[in-house]
């Protein structure tokens, strides 16, 4: 009962285990795909970034020119007004003594007839500083009251004008309800002021910001548009964001004529703005494509799955038979080869996970009754319970279980378990516990020694080892062959002339050797033990010449493995390859199509064709039952040419078509 919960609650964990990695398999399966959708992405939103921002310094540039050429023709027009006034005789000091009215109406008259033909500018302010007097087109103030609340502005600008001829600042208009700038002329160079001892006369031309706003507005609402003179900023359409830095700017400007430079500033997370709108939509796309994807692939996908699960499984299987036939092959020769530490079997031994190099290593061997089930299972658990002990079963005998333990327990711990399980009706024979490897061949040999002669009973005839010997020559075990092959010579050099001969001669036929050549000494009736264990020698030597010749034609063309285990895992990793087939072996193999036959033939029993076989009957049988796929789409999966040569295969080692299995599950 036990047993058969434990079987139950594997199989619930195997089940959460396979829906576990299918989900996984989905969603890894997804993840892959996603990832050059993100590049496709991010490439093309830095593409759209940078071309937007390409487009938009495009837009500013024209737009700093059409602000510039604009700039241009209004200053034109303004610096043909300053030359108009410079060399006009009403503005001349001399006009100036002929008094009010006719020489002021003259000014204000001319101030207005020019701001007429001037859109641009507000008004036009005539400035006698040696009267402090200031003429416009609505009448004269006196300078005081003008700098204090009709024009308010730093009183630098004229001086700067003064020496330059010209200047421009920031002015506040009306008592500070209106801003704009101020261009000032100075109407007559600084050599006549000092020659005529005056303190100048200038030209005030004040335009408002509202008439600056109507050309000179920015690209955005977080752009900025700014006029400068000398680098001093004269005017900007808006206060800029002390907490930001230029850095966050894009900067075109452009200078124009007269020392004015225009500026225009498009702000970067504006620009961003754009190629924001174009990521957000597309990573919406991509989410939604995924979530689709997902649906779709958890519906649809589920078979695909399947099939991956078993190629996965199956390639673990043939991964772990790999290994235990590579273990099982070090384990026979350790029982045949002498070992050394450092040595090429101590390597190959460690490598496949037979751990030589522990403390405590002993043989048991004991016969497959029911009274010795419990040491069985204990030895079967032994790798999975207790990291540091590890027991390897080697298949000699049908009738007898032999074990090499490995462990790292000392010696008096291990004597202790294996007393229990003798104290509850066991039957064994343990071998010296050693702490050398070196002594494993030696232990077994005095173990077997010991037990041979109860299993034989009293005729001393190797009944054990000859059937041994049928099963490994069957399966093609060679080094299952020669272990048994020196147990039956230890018996043949130690038993009477009869059982010699017997054993012998039934050695020779079941190895395909000649016996022929016992019965001539069996007719001379005069022999000893050692004339027949001579020609049982003899006749083991040239066994071993005729293998060697055997392999020597293959060396000379090249062959690669000659081990049936090598074969058998190319086999199985590769019988599903498109155009499979004992010539595609032999090429692999640097063999002809006739060696690799028979050498198959001669290990296995079947031929390469049939054997092939039998593994896609089994892979059918679970594909028919753990999936859903069509007999067609297994048949198509298994490289048959159409679903009837696959049906007819099947029925022929089955006794019934793939549907009918199917149905009968």
């Amino acid at each position: 009962m036990i047993k058969g919960e434990k079987g139950i609650i594997d199989m619930k964990r195997r089940k959460n285990e396979k829906q576990g990695n299918y989900l996984s398999f989905i969603i890894n399966y997804h993840i892959i795909l996603l990832i050059p959708m993100l590049i496709v992405a991010f490439s093309t939103f830095f593409v759209v970034k940078k071309h937007n921002l390409e487009r938009v310094m495009t837009e500013v540039a024209l737009k700093t020119e059409s602000q510039c050429k604009y700039w241009n023709q209004e200053m034109s027009v303004i610096l043909l007004h300053y030359d108009d006034c410079r060399y006009s005789k009403i503005y001349s000091p001399e006009s100036y003594g002929l008094g009010f009215p006719g020489t002021y109406l003259d000014i204000i008259q001319d101030l207005r007839d020019k701001e007429g033909v001037l859109p641009f500018v507000d008004k036009l302010y005539f400035y006698n500083m040696d009267e402090e007097k200031i003429f416009s087109s609505e009448g004269t103030y006196e300078d005081e009251f003008f700098f204090s609340g009709r024009c308010r502005m730093d009183e630098g600008v004229l001086e700067e004008a003064k020496e330059r001829g010209m200047a421009a600042g920031k002015a506040s208009f009306y008592s500070g309800t209106r801003d704009g700038l101020v261009i000032a002329f100075c109407l007559r160079s600084r050599a006549e002021l000092e020659r005529t001892n005056s303190r100048g006369q200038y030209l005030l031309v004040a335009v408002s910001r509202d008439k600056l706003m109507e050309q000179f507005m920015p690209r955005g609402e977080e752009g900025i548009t700014a006029i400068t003179w000398q680098d001093e900023v004269v005017y900007q359409s808006v206060e800029p964001d002390k907490s930001r830095s230029p850095e966050e700017y894009e900067i075109y400007s452009q200078d124009v004529a007269n020392g004015f430079t225009i500026w225009n500033l498009a702000s970067k997370q504006e620009i961003m703005k754009d190629s924001s709108r174009y990521l957000k939509s597309f990573v919406l796309w991509i989410l939604v494509s995924l979530f689709v994807g997902i649906l779709l692939a958890l519906f649809y996908s589920r078979r695909h799955y399947v099939i991956f699960h078993n190629l996965v499984d199956h390639s673990a299987a043939l991964e772990d038979e790999r290994d235990a036939l590579q273990a099982e092959s070090c384990l026979y020769e350790l029982l045949t080869l002498d070992l050394k530490k450092g040595d090429a079997l101590w390597d190959k031994c460690l490598a496949c996970g037979v751990h030589v190099d522990r403390k405590s290593q002993y043989i048991i061997l004991f016969p497959k009754t029911v009274r010795n089930e419990a040491l069985k299972e204990y030895f079967v658990g032994m790798k999975r319970e207790d990291e540091c002990s590890s027991a390897y079963k080697i298949n000699l005998f049908g009738d007898l279980y032999v074990w090499l333990v490995l462990s790292c327990e000392d010696q008096e711990t291990i004597e202790k378990k294996l007393a229990g399980f003798a104290a509850a009706g066991a039957e064994f024979e343990m071998g010296a516990i050693v702490s050398d490897a070196a002594k494993i061949k030696e232990s077994y040999e005095l173990t077997i020694r010991r037990i041979k002669r109860a299993y034989n009973s009293m005729d001393d005839y190797p009944r054990m080892e000859m059937e041994a010997l049928k099963d490994a020559v069957t399966l093609g075990e060679q080094s299952r062959v020669d272990v048994i092959l020196r147990e039956i010579r230890e018996i043949i050099a130690e038993a009477d002339e009869v059982t010699a001969i017997l054993a012998s001669f039934e050695t020779l036929h079941m190895l395909g050797l000649d016996s022929r050549r016992f019965y001539a000494l069996v007719r001379n009736r005069s022999f000893s033990g050692q004339d027949i264990l001579n020609i049982f020698d003899s006749a083991l030597k040239e066994r071993s010449q005729s293998s060697v010749k055997k392999e020597e034609p293959e060396a000379e063309g090249g062959c690669r493995r000659r081990s049936i285990t090598d074969i058998l895992t190319y086999l199985h990793e590769h019988y599903l390859d498109p155009g499979f087939s004992a010539k595609y072996m032999a090429a692999y193999f640097d063999t002809s199509v006739s060696n690799l036959s028979h050498f198959f033939k001669k290990n296995m029993g079947v031929s390469i064709s049939a054997y092939v076989d039998r593994i896609k009957l089994e892979k059918a049988k679970q594909l028919l039952r753990d999936s859903d796929l069509k007999v067609g789409e297994i048949a198509e999966l298994l490289q048959y040419g159409s679903s009837t040569g696959f049906a007819v295969m099947f029925k022929k080692y089955e006794g019934m078509t793939p549907k009918e299995y199917r149905d009968s599950l």
